[in-house]
């Protein structure tokens, strides 16, 4: 039963195992009956919004809710002994999750991709498979769990997280889960003390336990108020006076403030001061490049100087959490930036510098900037690991100031886009986040970037340039608003998923100069009707036009020779218009698409 209607036991289970669901959406109780969930039963059943399974089932099989992308609530019986590989993978509206006592195994990648998952509580000692969770997960509470237990350290962190919770609210714990917790927290202190600046529960544990040495105190504290954490702060500045002698404290500000004032005035670091703060290189000019940042500020001042040398580029990573060979510590202090001065005299700045620092809010490129390289973006999911060029600035989903200096001659801001002022393969840099309304791509940019406008759902119209040649993989993927956009004559390639779930989308006109037409390039654009492809295109890829489920007509010329797997699978509406004797002709006869005769195309 949904929260609409019931569905036929006989229509969707067979031996009591529940095959395939495809009654309507919204909270769905699954019958009585049901003793098991079989492999891909609910898979893309994007409209389910919750579901309770009954006492019976014992298995969830493979795949079986994967990208149910609705799906915020399960109801999972007491008795279920296992759950499936990837069996709620990309379910990215589900919360939290309780796994029963009686779990013994959950398959890998389970819960990958859930990127909303933010608690877990598992009852049971269950046999765990590879990322059976996502990394992003905050909390983790199993008690019948030990550490050694987690395969990946972010798991292990969330189970502290999830013990201190625990032992802060005065519940009774097992001994040897608390010690195992306590011997954990206590040996990871320093690269768990980002964590605890964010987590009053888990800073009160290491506090309590007196884990924390008078030493490490004042850059704690620092922190804490730059990151604008009131009762973390309270609380330290509550034990450094139970720890400090006195007029310990009165020395320590002096020789800070000294310091800070020593910078303010020069621009320059000491090359001990910049030791603790900054990875630099020199090249034989005596010219430095920042290589990364190691410290602890979130809003910083990228030193003009460091000791007699000038520091002229910012190199690859430099800032991003995404860097090679850092600390856990350093990825979760740079995940905190909020914002960075960079210093006149900069000339370069390195591929990716601040890919994924999430609370970046202010950068002003300086005049003297000429090269800008763009973001190099890692991905990986439970099929793969890769890596693209894209936005410079991708991942930094709280920047709201990018400025460029009025006089730099490479540069300048149009529209919330980061452009070169000269026609360039990549004239497309970087772009503020919430871009919305209509984005007019100026005439220097030659291509759109992988994924480079993914995920701008408040765009509504997109005027691409003359000069344009290509779209790039994911360019414009769920821009669920997106209604309107010109492909004008000069583009020959749109690669994969270039338009994928843009939902908006109801006509595309593509022109004479487009031969390729990627995988999946229109797949999921709900509202699509129309297409026409002009003379001169010759091959489709596979899944273009998969599940766009309003199409009714696409016009195809007889220049089309090759055409891949499921060009319009879930399209059951369309005419396929194209001249007589084509391949297009034959292509809709062979597939049962209905087909009209079309002498005359652009």
């Amino acid at each position: 039963m949904s929260g609409n209607g019931e569905f036929s036991i006989k229509q969707y289970v067979k031996k009591c195992v529940l095959k395939k669901y495809k009654g309507p959406g919204g909270d769905v109780v699954i019958p009585e009956e049901v003793t098991d969930i079989g492999s891909w039963a609910f898979q893309r059943c994007a409209g389910l919004t919750g579901v309770t399974i009954p006492e019976r089932v014992t298995t969830i099989g493979s795949f079986s809710f994967s990208g149910c992308i609705g799906l915020s609530h399960v109801t999972f019986p007491q008795h279920m002994s296992r759950i499936g590989e990837h069996a709620f993978y990309n379910c990215a509206s589900l919360t939290n999750v309780t796994i029963p006592e009686h779990v013994t195994q959950i398959g890998e990648y389970a819960f990958f991709g859930c990127t909303e998952l933010s608690d877990v509580t598992i009852l049971g000692k269950p046999e765990m498979g590879k990322e059976s969770f996502p990394a992003s997960v905050a909390v983790i509470v199993a008690e019948q769990l030990r550490m050694e237990d987690y395969s990946l350290p972010a798991h292990k962190q969330a189970a502290a997280r999830g013990f201190a919770r625990r032992y802060t609210s005065g519940a009774e714990l097992p001994e040897d889960y608390r010690a195992d917790c306590l011997k954990y927290i206590k040996s990871r202190k320093k690269r768990l003390y980002p964590v605890a600046l964010q987590d009053s529960a888990l800073l009160r544990v290491m506090l309590g336990e007196k884990m924390v040495p008078k030493g490490d105190l004042p850059d704690l504290i620092d922190q804490a108020a730059a990151m604008n954490q009131p009762e973390v702060t309270a609380m330290l500045l509550a034990y450094q006076e139970e720890q400090l002698k006195p007029g310990e404290r009165e020395k320590r500000e002096e020789k800070k403030m000294q310091r800070e004032m020593d910078f303010l005035l020069t621009g320059t670091l000491t090359v001990g001061e910049a030791k603790k703060s900054w990875r630099y290189e020199k090249d034989k000019k005596g010219h430095l490049c920042i290589m990364g940042y190691k410290g602890k500020e979130t809003d910083l001042v990228v030193p003009d100087r460091i000791g007699k040398d000038k520091v002229t580029a910012i190199g690859a990573y430099a800032f991003s959490p995404d860097g090679k060979s850092i600390t856990e510590e350093q990825r979760q202090v740079r995940r905190q930036i909020r914002s960075i001065l960079l210093p006149e005299g900069v000339k370069e700045i390195g591929g990716s510098a601040f890919v994924n620092c999430a609370s970046l809010e202010r950068l002003h490129i300086p005049s003297t900037v000429k090269r800008i390289s763009t973001g190099r973006v890692r991905v990986k999911n439970a099929f793969a690991s890769y890596e693209f060029e894209t936005n410079a600035f991708w991942g930094c989903r709280s920047l709201t100031e990018l400025t460029v200096d009025e006089k730099n001659t490479a540069y300048r801001m149009q529209d919330g886009l980061l452009v070169t002022r000269q026609e360039a393969e990549y004239g497309l840099v970087g772009r503020l986040p919430d871009l919305a309304g209509v984005c007019v791509i100026p005439e220097v940019v030659r291509m759109i970037p992988d994924a480079f406008f993914e995920n701008c759902t408040g765009l509504t119209k997109v005027v691409l340039p003359n000069t344009l040649q290509r779209i790039y993989s994911d360019a414009f993927a769920y821009c669920t608003n997106l209604a309107e956009i010109n492909i004008p004559d000069g583009v020959v390639f749109l690669d994969d998923h270039a338009f994928r779930d843009c939902g908006h989308l109801k006509e595309i006109i593509l022109p004479a100069s487009v031969r390729t037409v990627g995988l999946a390039a229109f797949s999921s654009c709900t509202e699509l009707k129309s297409v026409l492809f002009s003379e001169g295109i010759t091959t489709l890829g596979n899944y273009i036009f998969r599940n766009c489920a309003n199409l009714q007509t696409v016009a195809l010329p007889a220049s089309v020779s090759s055409m891949g797997i499921g060009v319009f699978s879930g399209c059951s509406n369309l005419t396929i218009h194209a001249p007589a004797g084509s391949y297009a002709e034959a292509y809709a006869k062979k597939h049962d698409i209905p087909y009209q005769k079309q002498e005359v195309l652009p």
